[in-house]
């Protein structure tokens, strides 16, 4: 749900890293970069353990970075699943610089994570007044309110991010999600309409004609979500899956997205569109595997 590839990739940080591997500024953009790589569909398994080396590397040439030891917390959670190692690089990030935005960013996904709304919404409104015109943050905050249930303030925090970048890919299907959960179907149908990369569009298509009684024409738009965002997104069609009741295929992309470790993953609790399959063995079988508690 949360797979918007909102953040910035810096394509300057790999050159100056060549340039001087040496400075630890230089190291821990770099191992920015390969996350942001990671979350817009580049495969985990190749460059999150590139930037777990560059993370590393940088906090043996700098052990204060707070932004080093919150890029290595990121890691933690939504590629290690070790939720106790990035809980100490989060407090060691937070004590070197408590306002540091990665630092905070990184704190609200962990609570997140974990189902606790409130202290996962007071880390992102500190990111947010540290660092107000970034994508990322204000669609974190949405996806935290929509899983406590406050839909409205959901599509506040998506419509603030869409005032500060109109055409960045992913809103529009987020916000017609939003609207779609709390039954505007037809408000939900103009926005996903409205959005320009076909994945996504198709992806809330197929939910929304799902919503509507038309089968046919969620059949067609889960057929080309697939093609479009099943290699890189399996969250995505497990949730369209889910949504329509066919279990089994929802438990099959599950799988498909533990073995790729895909970084949505890590929120699997916090996801409204799988509630429906929440009871099933499978489910807790999988929170286990991924340390999560039932």
């Amino acid at each position: 749900m949360i797979g918007l590839g909102w953040k910035k990739v810096s394509p300057i940080s790999r050159r100056h890293y060549r340039l001087d591997p040496s400075l630890a500024p230089a190291a821990t953009w770099l191992a920015s970069t390969y996350i942001d790589q990671a979350e817009i569909g580049f495969e985990a398994s190749s460059v999150m353990e590139r930037a777990r080396e560059a993370a590393e590397r940088a906090l043996r040439l700098d052990p204060k970075s707070a932004t080093a030891h919150a890029l290595l917390a990121e890691i933690h959670i939504n590629y290690d699943w070790d939720w106790v190692a990035a809980e100490r690089e989060i407090k060691e990030s937070l004590a070197l610089e408590p306002r540091n935005v990665y630092g905070l960013f990184n704190a609200s996904s962990l609570a997140y994570a974990f189902g606790r709304y409130d202290e996962a919404a007071r880390y992102a409104n500190q990111a947010i007044a540290t660092s107000p015109l970034e994508q990322i943050l204000w669609a974190n905050l949405a996806v935290i309110r929509i899983a406590a249930g406050r839909l409205d303030d959901a599509e506040v925090a998506v419509r603030k991010g869409l005032r500060i970048t109109p055409s960045i890919e992913g809103a529009h299907w987020f916000l017609g999600t939003i609207l779609l959960l709390r039954g505007q179907l037809e408000a939900a149908r103009a926005e996903m309409e409205q959005e320009t990369e076909v994945g996504f569009r198709e992806a809330g298509l197929a939910l929304l004609y799902h919503a509507l009684g038309q089968r046919a024409d969620s059949d067609r738009a889960l057929a080309r979500a697939t093609t479009e965002r099943g290699n890189t997104d399996p969250m995505s069609i497990a949730d369209i899956h889910a949504f329509r009741g066919e279990t089994d295929l929802a438990f099959s992309w599950l799988e498909r997205a533990y073995g790729q470790k895909a970084l949505d993953l890590s929120y699997i609790k916090d996801d409204p569109f799988l509630k429906s399959i929440e009871r099933d063995p499978r489910f807790k079988r999988l929170l286990n595997k991924m340390n999560l508690p039932e």
